[in-house]
């Protein structure tokens, strides 16, 4: 019964759009579904492409080793196996990406000779040919044959050829950035093969999706600073493709010319500055909240699926924008849920949002009322990251309240996280009052029990005060307090001292220190600490710097 309603409740925010195609595709690939031919001598013209910011990718191709994730693997005799899973399908996922097409290092003829291996080995092509990898890769495809002007039948075929795969299995299914990543590859398609079907398809799934998934202050609605990062840069490298490809235009359809267009028409209003101005509209409002959610040594907070070194940093960001003239808008934190309080001394972070968005949460964590506090510029109570999405006990332990600065209650998590990328029940969050300096929020993750988890934050310029308020019961709650590896701190009595920083917890029961595993980035864990304390009713918790 437990199993059907956790099952319930995670089906129920689904959309009919999304189980329609999951019950669509399966039907077509049990029955109807060809193994992809990539050479298909279909001969399509096409237009090397302008770019104003070359790509740049770190190194990650050498010598047939390929590094992702942390993790290395060196194919022997240079021969690649695209499909190969030892270290889980993200990673063969970064294989099949081509992102080191993209690398200063490599060669033309290197690259090359990598596109030929995967081509000529399509027959065991499985993950590697999903929407989601093949995206991705029919942009690195088309950067690199424009940036060298390689002219290869076979090579572009298979760009064409895995473009229209793309546009006959958009992720409907998943939407979110799977989605967005669809559109950005059949835009770059479309510009490269003057296919205006590639176009049209592209323009209506972004104007949609960007008006859904960019929220008024400019987060993406997944509320993962990462995938923030990531989906910026693709609008940004998507303003680059339009505005200094102006020059070019899909051939009208037969119902609109009769006689092929010439090649080089100007692209019109509504298909060129249209959705040009769009674009840096959206562009405009991520780079104002990417900058309200970056703390000043650049790093993101790892809130939901966060680590560093996957997405392009906030600087790389910010150059990348200001070489393409976008103009930065001020807009404060609201619909997001994220908060930022910032003075000389700290700068804190919490979330108040939702499990967003309810039909796609496959990036949330149980982190309702989490706080991130940074104190003289450098990370100081944090978040403990994500280093796998392999469906195990690691990646649910990440997903968990317990690895999140907020409060659990009898050891359950405010809301159901399971399967990897699955939520069941969600905890709902309220703000009931807030000011500049202040606020005060609730979720009622914890209502199975009649409990209410109130959080209170008040920030002064040398001090934080936080107060849990645990209402409808009288047993124990946990407050948990995660530490940067790089903080040394000791306990005596209600205070914890660090070197230029006081706790003071009142109101406790009972203050224990445990290792945990500090997550940065993928497959990297570092030990540190915690602090877990033990309150009844109220908690409060205030942090101090010290002169």
């Amino acid at each position: 019964m437990d199993k059907i309603a956790l099952y319930f409740h995670t089906v129920r925010f689904l959309r009919i759009k999304q189980v329609y195609y999951r019950l669509y595709y399966l039907f077509v690939y049990k029955f109807f579904s060809k193994k992809l031919k990539l050479t298909q001598g279909l001969n399509r013209p096409f237009i090397f492409l302008n770019y104003q910011s070359p790509p740049q990718c770190k190194p990650s191709f050498k010598g047939n080793t390929f590094t992702f994730l942390n993790l290395s693997h060196t194919f022997k005799d240079g021969i690649i196996d695209w499909e190969w899973m030892n270290y889980g399908k993200l990673w063969q996922y970064n294989l099949c990406y081509f992102d080191f097409l993209n690398q200063p290092t490599l060669s033309k003829q290197e690259g090359i000779d990598l596109i030929k291996h995967f081509i000529q080995n399509q027959k065991n092509l499985k993950s590697g040919i999903e929407p989601y990898p093949t995206s991705l890769r029919v942009i690195n495809w088309i950067k690199f044959v424009s940036k060298y002007q390689i002219n290869d039948l076979e090579i572009t075929d298979a760009i064409y050829v895995q473009a229209n795969h793309v546009s006959k299995r958009l992720e409907y299914h998943l939407l979110g950035n799977h989605l967005l990543e669809n559109a950005f590859c059949l835009l770059h398609a479309g510009y490269f093969f003057k296919e205006k079907k590639f176009i049209n398809l592209s323009i209506k799934i972004l104007k949609n999706e960007l008006d859904e998934q960019v929220l008024e202050d400019g987060g993406q609605f997944e509320l993962s600073p990462m995938y923030h990062q990531i989906i910026l840069f693709r609008v940004l490298e998507a303003i680059d493709l339009v505005r200094n490809n102006n020059h070019l235009t899909p051939d009208p359809s037969p119902a609109e010319r009769g006689v092929k267009a010439p090649l080089n028409t100007p692209l019109s209003a509504g298909e060129g500055s249209g959705v040009r101005w769009s674009l840096e509209q959206k562009a405009s409002k991520m780079l104002a909240w990417l900058n309200n959610i970056t703390f000043p040594n650049g790093e993101i907070p790892l809130s939901n699926d966060s680590a560093f070194g996957i997405a392009p940093s906030t600087f790389e960001l910010q150059n990348l924008a200001k070489s393409l003239n976008i103009q930065e808008k001020e807009i404060p934190l609201s619909t997001s849920g994220y908060r930022k309080y910032a003075n000389q001394n700290f700068e804190l972070i919490i979330d108040v949002g939702q499990i967003s968005p309810d039909y796609q949460p496959g990036h949330a964590h149980a982190d309702a009322l989490n706080v991130v506090i940074y104190a003289n510029s450098k990370p100081f109570i944090v978040d403990t990251g994500t280093s796998t999405y392999e469906k195990n006990e690691r990646r649910q332990l990440e997903r968990s309240t317990q690895s999140h600065n907020t409060v659990t209650f009898d050891n359950e998590n405010q809301s159901q996280v399971w399967g990897g990328f699955r939520v069941g029940k969600r905890a709902k969050v309220d703000i009931l009052n807030e000011t500049k300096n202040s606020i005060l929020a609730q979720h009622d993750g914890y209502r199975k029990f009649g409990v209410i988890h109130q959080r209170q934050l008040d920030i002064s310029e040398s001090q934080i005060i936080i107060e849990d308020m645990i209402l409808g019961t009288n047993k124990t709650a946990i407050a948990h307090f995660h530490f940067h590896p790089e903080i040394n701190f000791k306990i005596i009595g209600n205070i914890l001292e660090t070197d230029n920083c006081q706790i003071i917890f009142s109101n406790f029961e009972k203050i224990v220190v445990e290792e945990y595993l500090f997550a940065p980035q993928f497959n990297t864990l570092i030990p540190s600490r915690k602090v877990l304390i033990e309150f009844r009713h109220s908690l409060i918790t205030t942090i101090t710097t010290i002169n």
